[in-house]
């Protein structure tokens, strides 16, 4: 069995993320992407939740590139959607507002 690509701790209020590829250097894979919106997602109900830390195992916290999304990050999604009014790349492909951080 596979380790989970997404870990999720919770302790006294905060939600801890951590991204768990680190052979990968924690590059995003449709997994990944799918396991952090719906923890984002089910944390809008959450209201035992005051805070969210998205931290990464391993040396590196994100590699940007990934065969699956060859020429496309989220960063560039959020950029181009407007950082300043927010976004998300969601799993599904779609930007959706309100998420850039």
């Amino acid at each position: 069995m596979s380790e989970a690509p997404l870990l999720v701790e919770r302790r006294e209020g905060v939600v801890w993320l951590t991204l768990n590829r680190p052979q990968r250097r924690n590059a995003l894979s449709l997994e990944l992407l799918h396991r952090l919106e719906e923890e984002l997602d089910g944390l809008r109900a959450d209201r035992a939740s005051r805070a969210v830390v998205i931290s990464a195992n391993g040396p590196v916290f994100m590699y940007e590139g990934h065969a699956g999304f060859k020429g496309t990050s989220a960063a560039n999604d959020c950029e181009s959607a407007g950082a300043g009014d927010g976004g998300w790349l969601s799993a599904r492909g779609s930007v959706r507002p309100g998420r850039c951080v």
